[in-house]
């Protein structure tokens, strides 16, 4: 009998699996812990580096990284990471761009609007959306709650 596992589940199964080199992130939480630490780090080295006057091309590598760990912080609930995923989507046709679809696999959009295709208008739907959207836990994936 094979598992029902959800969307979020196997990002973060995927991503975790990069991390192997690491030590005691067997549980959510702990590897939860170790995102959250890598993601502050990254986010204040690109402002150091961007004060600094460092050009978007020297910094590429760490936009890279805000966006996985955005990623894998988004599959856990964390919704304020969702414009990081938007606006440190890889250029070019690489397999991590595949990521960016997490926004459009957990969130409740309406039919037509997809993160890649409209970005602007889905920041627009993310803003005017945000305070009604809720992680359920049970789904693994965002709701939308009339308040």
């Amino acid at each position: 009998m094979t598992e029902n596992i959800s969307y979020a589940r196997r990002i973060r199964e995927m991503l975790r699996s990069e991390f192997r080199n690491r030590d005691n992130l067997e549980t959510d939480a702990a590897f939860y812990n170790e995102l959250e630490s890598l993601y502050r780090e990254h986010k204040e080295e690109i402002l150091e580096k961007t004060s600094e006057g460092v050009p978007d091309s020297d910094i590429k590598g760490i936009k890279n990284g805000v966006f996985i760990l955005s990623v894998a912080l988004f599959c856990f609930g964390r919704f304020d990471v969702a414009e990081d995923i938007l606006d440190n989507i890889p250029g070019g046709r690489g397999n991590i761009n595949r990521f960016a679809g997490v926004l459009n696999a957990l969130l409740p959009l309406p039919p037509g609007l997809n993160c890649r295709k409209n970005p602007i208008e889905f920041k627009e739907w993310l803003k005017a959306n945000r305070s009604q959207l809720r992680w359920d836990e049970s789904l693994e994936r965002y709701i939308l709650q009339n308040l």
